[in-house]
Order: C-alpha cells, then structure tokens, then sequence
C-alpha cells in the first residue's frame, strides 16, 4: 500500500494493474480544470477484498480510506503478509537460512565485510584523535593569553660549538631563549615554571581554561615535581587545583 500524490488524472476512479495485483484509486480536479495535481492510494488487491469501503476522494488534495483495526494493528509477524500471502512459511525458512549463511560468512577471518569494519573503527580512532589532540592544543592557547613573559621556563641554546660545551652557553652573543611552557608526551602533558608563583599561575589558567572547554583537570592524576637548582635546599612547592593541593614530588 502507497500513498501518491500529483496523480493528474481527473475526478475518482480507480485503475488495476493486470498481472500486478495492485489498484489505483484516485481523486483529481474535474474533467474541465486543468490537471496539476492529485491525489491516490495503491492498494494490493489481496488487502483491498478486506476493506469495509473503497478510497473515497474528497478534492485534488485529499483522499481517505479506512482500514479494518485487524487489518492496521496486527501482529509483528504478520507486517509483510501483503507481500507474502500465499508462501509465508517459505519465505520465512528463507529468511532464516540466509541470515545464518550471513553469520556464517562474517565469521569467516577472510571476510571483506568484516575488514571494511575494522578500516573504518580505525579511521575514526584516529580522526577522535586528531580532534582530541586540536583541542588540547586550543586549550594551552587559550592558558597562555593570561600569562606573562616571566611565567614558564627559558630554555638557552646556541647552533654553533659542542653540544655539551657549557661555556658557550654561558656567553651573551650568539646565544638563543625559547619559553617553555608545557611538554607533550604520548597520553599526558606537563607544565612548566622556573618560580612556583609562576607555576600556580600556570596551573590556575589551565584549571579556568579546562572549566570553559566544558573539561575538569584529574585531581588524582595531577603531581607537582620540583628540582632545585644546584647546591639548593629541597623545600616542597605548594601548588592548588580549586583550593585543593596537589601531592609534591621529588625528583
């Protein structure tokens, strides 16, 4: 059963498809008017012998009918007996076996389905990550509009000279500064401070950063490791999430 529109044919009547088994039952615009529209029901004739009254038109635009309640809330099982009448039990032994040769072929380790599945759960692995990590990256952007020059960590090297030769570092001229002010790793990341005010400071940003992006910074997955400077006595940094503190360790 169909419901058409845009019919054009004029008046009510009904038309049968021989060999079909189906019949057209519309309403149009009378005979005198010009065509451009209609409405129309395509009925199976096996469904139409169990209507208490043929489609009955109303205008070009509406057509009604009344279904048996037998008819329109039957039971789940019986949803495509207007298709399968007189071979249901057939077709539904059909349907059995081919969905059990469908499992049967998915099982098979060779199956191009099953690859394709894999593809495309690993594409979208990877295009979850990508997103993740562009968003992670806008964050730390975000943490550093709020920061000053003095909060990080300057990092001196020079192109020219030993790697491991300390006096060219220690030079004015020919020398280079980069500010550091995190570190990426595979799952995690660090933040980066020569100061622990500039460390809390740091920290603060990316707790009110992660609150705008919806996020919430781990409490129990969060460490502060501090590493004195030479012939320096070890004091524990106080550094707070929210007005928690974080454990300290040395390192």
């Amino acid at each position: 059963m169909a419901a058409l529109s845009e019919i054009r044919f004029s008046e009510e009547g009904s038309l049968r498809e021989h060999g079909a088994g189906y019949t057209l039952y519309w309403s149009g615009k009378l005979a005198t008017e010009r065509r451009l529209s209609g409405v129309g029901f395509m009925i199976r004739d096996s469904i139409a012998t169990k209507l208490a009254s043929l489609p009955a038109g109303h205008s070009d635009r509406i057509i009604s009918m009344r279904l048996p309640s037998r008819l329109a809330s039957g039971p789940r099982s019986a949803q495509n007996r207007d298709w399968f009448d007189e071979n249901n039990l057939e077709v539904q032994e059909l349907l059995s076996k081919k969905r059990s040769a469908h499992k049967a072929h998915l099982a098979q380790p060779s199956c191009q389905h099953k690859k394709s599945i894999r593809l495309q759960r690993k594409l979208r692995e990877i295009q979850n990550e990508w997103w993740t990590n562009l968003a992670f990256s806008m964050m730390l952007q975000q943490t550093k509009e709020d920061l000053d020059d003095a909060d990080g960590a300057y990092i001196r090297f020079c192109f020219d000279g030993s790697v491991f030769n300390l006096r060219c570092l220690q030079a004015h001229t020919k020398t280079m500064e980069l500010l550091i002010r995190e570190l990426l790793f595979a799952d995690d990341a660090a933040l980066l401070a020569h100061t622990e005010a500039a460390m809390q400071r740091i920290t603060s940003c990316f707790a009110k950063t992660a609150q705008i992006f919806g996020l919430e910074v781990s409490l129990k997955k969060t460490e502060v490791l501090h590493q004195p400077a030479p012939q320096k006595e070890y004091h524990p940094p106080s550094i707070s999430i929210e007005q928690t503190e974080r454990d300290q360790q040395r390192s």
